[in-house]
């Protein structure tokens, strides 16, 4: 035996009858060569009984070699536990394919488990980069080389890479569950996240009254579309993450409290204490008879989407390449913090998970957030120059 190669397996040729390559790496698997030039990668072991089994891992030109190993490390670990992996529905070809998983996945966990919006972001990295790798594969077949060499291949999307990884890794969790995988097996375990920018970007006085003049010109000039002004206000007077502001709705506007009522913000219900100087962008907004949406967009009846262009104008505009929509909410709280406001008075005015009850917020937190937000927002806009 010899230790098996990409090289020797391409260059191994076919005879009379079928003929067998052993891997001196991994005592019983090889590659089966046939008359008719065919190679397929095979796994012997076994029975608790005794009788022996042959299983198929599948052809040369469709599994590399490393995955395959991989395959048969978990056909005789299953076998050496008291297994017969050649009859266990998650390693035969009539087991569930990576599409069924994600049906299940879709239909038994982020439908019903997580938030309307996680749910779809997980259906479009499902649609976009797990689906075309692997839609054809069985569960049982996906090993960590799989995983690997997936997240290799989106090295230049490392927030990406590490989101797609941490779905499949709680997929596959669920297979086991399910019966889908052998428990234990889970791919994705040990593989290591991408390291991620973790940088909080946050705007300094000259940066924040360069983004003012850029929107006072983007506003003269009729940017499109109309909402997008407003909605970059209204980032930075409240500290609001985007979705929050671009999905707000009118009646979830509490004019005589100066509130916001999120009924499902990223981290479920909260109260959000507008300050005066939101509260002004608010009542100046047009209102057209039955308007759902604070800030419409294109289509109607629909909310403002993520204005890719409208943004990219404003930081080339304000001389400011590198900045994200998040880093507004990043410097309202650097900017809290600045004019002395508590961390607790701080967290308050970003907005955390609603309190017991709408009433108990009001007496609590009421008088001391609303002055945390003013102040905040009058140091803002002094800074950008609108005032």
């Amino acid at each position: 035996m010899i230790r098996l190669t990409k090289t020797l397996i391409h260059d191994a040729k076919p005879r009379e009858k079928d003929w067998h390559m052993w891997d001196a790496l991994i005592p019983k698997f090889g590659v089966k060569i046939t008359p008719a030039g065919s190679k397929i990668f095979i796994v012997r072991y076994r029975t608790e009984a005794g009788a022996s089994r042959k299983y198929t891992i599948g052809p040369t030109n469709a599994i590399g070699l490393e995955p395959a190993r991989d395959i048969a490390r978990q056909v005789l670990a299953a076998a050496a536990a008291g297994q017969d992996p050649s009859r266990d529905r998650t390693m035969t070809r009539d087991a569930p394919s990576m599409i069924d998983l994600r049906d299940r996945y879709l239909e038994e966990h982020a439908d019903p488990h997580k938030k309307a919006s996680s749910a779809k972001n997980d259906r479009i990295l499902w649609k976009k980069h797990i689906i075309p790798r692997f839609g054809n594969r069985r569960v049982g077949e996906i090993t960590r080389a799989d995983i690997l060499e997936m997240q290799s291949a989106m090295f230049a999307k490392h927030h990406t890479a590490n989101r797609v990884v941490a779905l499949l890794s709680k997929a596959f969790n669920l297979s086991e569950v399910w019966g889908w995988r052998t428990p234990g097996s889970n791919p994705c375990r040990h593989v290591k996240k991408y390291p991620e920018d973790g940088r909080d970007r946050m705007l300094n006085p000259e940066e924040l009254g360069r983004l003012g003049q850029a929107l006072l010109q983007l506003e003269a000039q009729r940017i499109d579309p109309p909402s997008f002004v407003p909605l970059i206000r209204l980032l930075l007077f409240t500290g609001c993450r985007r979705s929050e502001i671009s999905n707000a709705q009118w009646s979830w506007v509490d004019f005589e409290n100066s509130l916001l009522m999120l009924p499902d913000s990223k981290t479920g219900r909260k109260i959000v204490q507008l300050s005066e100087a939101a509260m002004e962008i608010i009542r100046e907004l047009p209102r057209e008879k039955g308007a759902i949406y604070i800030l419409p967009g294109r289509i109607k009846g629909q909310p403002i989407k993520s204005p890719r262009a409208a943004w990219e104008s404003l930081i080339t505009m304000a001389e400011l390449p590198d900045l994200r929509v998040h880093d507004l909410r990043h410097t309202v709280g650097s900017i809290g913090h600045r004019i002395g406001l508590s961390q607790k008075l701080i967290a308050g005015m970003l907005g955390h998970k609603q309190m017991a009850t709408t009433e108990r917020y009001l007496h609590t937190y009421d008088s001391d957030r609303k002055d945390a937000t003013d102040r905040t927002a009058k140091q803002i806009s002094e800074w950008m120059g609108e005032k």
